[in-house]
C-alpha cells in the first residue's frame, strides 16, 4: 500500500496514510478522517504546519520550532523545522543533548540558554545564524565546531560554558562579538581564523585555563578587556599587522613576557597587574600612552595610569635604539627593573 504524509484534521499531527483508503484513524488523538482531506491540508500547510508528537513535543508554525513540551533529555529536532525561536530550550536544565537536521538555518537569541546538563550539541552547516547568548551559560557543554556558513558568532553566546575547553572555529568566519567566550574557565586553546576582522571586547575575559591563543594575520586592534584575567597566559605571538593594544587588553594576565612591534600604540592600564610579566621589549615607533590628569593644586600634569603599572616583577626592559626616551612612570615604582642605559626621562 502506498504511504503518503498528511496531518490529522482533529489534532494537527503529522502521519503517513494509505492513499488508497477513504478514512483512517489518528493513532495520536484516536479521531476518524477522511483520508483526502488530511492528504490535502498537508500539501496546503507544508509551510505553515503544527507538529504534535505523541507526547505533544514539538510546536512548529511556518517552519519555526516555537516550542517544546516534551521531557526528554536528549532532543531530535524534526526536520520541518528551519527556525529555533528565542529560548525554545532556554532553562530545561534536564536537557543532556540536541541533534539539529540540516534544514535548520537560524537559532535565534537565548535557544539554549541555561541548558546546565547540555554536553553535546550538532550544529549543521547549513545554519547561517545563531543569536546572542545561543549557549550561554550551558556549564556542562564540553565542546562545540562552530558551522561554516555562520559568519559572525554574537554577543555572549558562549559565555560562562564554565567546562568549555574545545572549541574549533571554521575559515569564513569574520566577526566575533564582545564577551563571545567570557567566563569559559576550561578553554585552552583557540585558533581564530585569518578571516576574522573584527573582534569584540572582553572576549576572553576570565578564561583562567587559557594558554594558547591563534591570532589573526591581519588584527589591528586588540580590544578593551581581551585577555583581562586570562591567568595560564604565558607569551603571545602579536600579529605584524596590529596597530593598537587598547586598556585592559591584558590585564591581570600571567603575561611572563611581551615583545611591543614597531608602531603599536598601547593604551593606559593594558598590561595592569601582570604580576608574572618580567620582560618587556620596545621595538621601533612604540607608544605608551599614559593617562595625566590636571593637579588642582600646582596645575601640573599628574600621571594616574600607564601600560605597565602594578607590574611589580618587571626586570628587564629591551628597547630599539631607535627609542629616543621613556617615562619611568609607565612602570610601576616597585618594579626593579635595571634602568642602567635606559633613556628614562
Amino acid at each position: 500500500m502506498p504511504l503518503v504524509p498528511a496531518i490529522c484534521t482533529q489534532c494537527g499531527a503529522r502521519l503517513n496514510v494509505d492513499s488508497s483508503s477513504d478514512a483512517a484513524i489518528c493513532k495520536y488523538c484516536g479521531t476518524p478522517f477522511v483520508v483526502e482531506k488530511a492528504v490535502n491540508l498537508y500539501s496546503v500547510s507544508a509551510n505553515n504546519v503544527y507538529i504534535i508528537g505523541g507526547a505533544s513535543e514539538y510546536e512548529i508554525i511556518a517552519g519555526t520550532l516555537k516550542n517544546y513540551k516534551g521531557s526528554s533529555v536528549n532532543v531530535t529536532v524534526p526536520p520541518e523545522a528551519k527556525v529555533l525561536q528565542s529560548a525554545v530550550f532556554s532553562g530545561m536544565r534536564a536537557l543532556e543533548s540536541a541533534t539539529l537536521p540540516k534544514s535548520v538555518t537560524t537559532l535565534e537569541s537565548m535557544a539554549f540558554l541555561a541548558c546546565t546538563k547540555l554536553k553535546s550539541v550538532s550544529l549543521p552547516d547549513t545554519i547561517t545564524e545563531i543569536g546572542e547568548k545561543c549557549f550561554s551559560s550551558c556549564q556542562s557543554l564540553p565542546s562545540v565546531v562552530w558551522p561554516k556558513s555562520c559568519k559572525t558568532i554574537k554577543y555572549q553566546t558562549f559565555s560562562d560554558c564554565q567546562k568549555l575547553s574545545q572549541v574549533k572555529l571554521q575559515p569564513g568566519l569574520e566577526q566575533i562579538q564582545s564577551e563571545a567566550f567570557m567566563n569559559c574557565f576550561s578553554l585552552k586553546s583557540i585558533a581564530i581564523p585569518d578571516t576574522v576582522s573584527e573582534l569584540g571586547v572582553n572576549l576572553f575575559k576570565n578564561c583562567k585555563s587559557l594558554e594558547s591563543v591563534k591570532l589573526p594575520a591581519g588584527l589591528q586592534t586588540i580590544p578593551i578587556g581581551f585577555f583581562y584575567g586570562c591567568e595560564s597566559l604565558k607569551s603571545i605571538e602579536l600579529p605584524s599587522s596590529l596597530t593598537c593594544i587598547e586598556s585592559m587588553a591584558f590585564q591581570n594576565s600571567g603575561l611572563e613576557s611581551v615583545d611591543l612591534q614597531c608602531g603599536v600604540k598601547v593604551k593606559p592600564n593594558a598590561f595592569y597587574g601582570c604580576a608574572s610579566l618580567q620582560n618587556v621589549h620596545l621595538a621601533k615607533d612604540v607608544d605608551l600612552d599614559p593617562d595625566y590628569v590636571l593637579h588642582r593644586f600646582d596645575n601640573s600634569l599628574r600621571l594616574i595610569d600607564a601600560p605597565f603599572r602594578n607590574c611589580k616583577s618587571l626586570q628587564n626592559v629591551r628597547w630599539d635604539k631607535w627609542v629616543k626616551r621613556v617615562d619611568f612612570y609607565f612602570f610601576d615604582p616597585e618594579a626593579r627593573i635595571n634602568k642602567r642605559g635606559i633613556p628614562f626621562f
